[in-house]
């Protein structure tokens, strides 16, 4: 059965699961509301959707990173980057982020104004949306081969929907996976 979603109910419906941090994928399960509907011309039935189970699917959102955790955790990743010494004054700070933002200036701030002489050295990043995930691995990855000190990733405020890709497996993995110590201020 063919299920689609006119423009006028889907931009709230996106608005919305973007603002739960909840990006539909294949394979998820979704439950929705609508109607089913006949296209005469062609002698098509089909479904419209004008709603969709957002608690549903949050609940799934949760049961993923629940079972992302038991994951990392088995594979004893999810306190690898704990076990990497850090320097007692690590100067060479790398730091993945997204310039003009409040995060970036609030971070940069603070170490310009401390009185100290950190190096910073900045690999751009999306922190937020679909690209973001794949842009802060690679910028972990760029760094951890750069000889900083630290690296530390940071985003200012937002919703669960901006900070979804922070629950991503994949920047969980390149954190875990990273020689150098990885904070995170998010």
């Amino acid at each position: 059965l063919n299920a689609h979603c006119w423009a006028t109910p889907w931009a709230p419906l996106k608005k919305k699961l973007a603002a739960e941090g909840v990006s539909l994928a294949p394979g998820m399960i979704v439950n929705f509301y609508g109607y089913v509907d006949v296209y005469a011309p062609q002698g098509k039935i089909g479904f419209t959707i004008t709603q969709i189970d957002v608690q549903g699917l949050l609940g799934d959102v949760a049961r993923r990173r629940a079972e992302l955790i038991a994951r990392l955790t088995a594979e004893g990743l999810l306190e690898a980057n704990k076990q990497i010494a850090v320097s007692p004054v690590p100067l060479r700070v790398g730091l993945v982020a997204s310039p003009g933002t409040e995060g970036y200036s609030d971070f940069t701030g603070q170490l310009l104004h401390s009185g100290y002489g950190f190096q910073i050295i900045l690999v751009k990043s999306a922190v937020q949306g679909d690209a973001a995930p794949a842009q802060i691995v690679a910028a972990i990855g760029t760094l951890d081969d750069h000889g900083v000190y630290i690296i530390c990733v940071v985003r200012g405020g937002g919703s669960k929907g901006d900070l979804a890709c922070f629950d991503d497996e994949r920047v969980a993995r390149a954190i875990a996976e990273s020689s150098t110590p990885v904070f995170t201020g998010i």
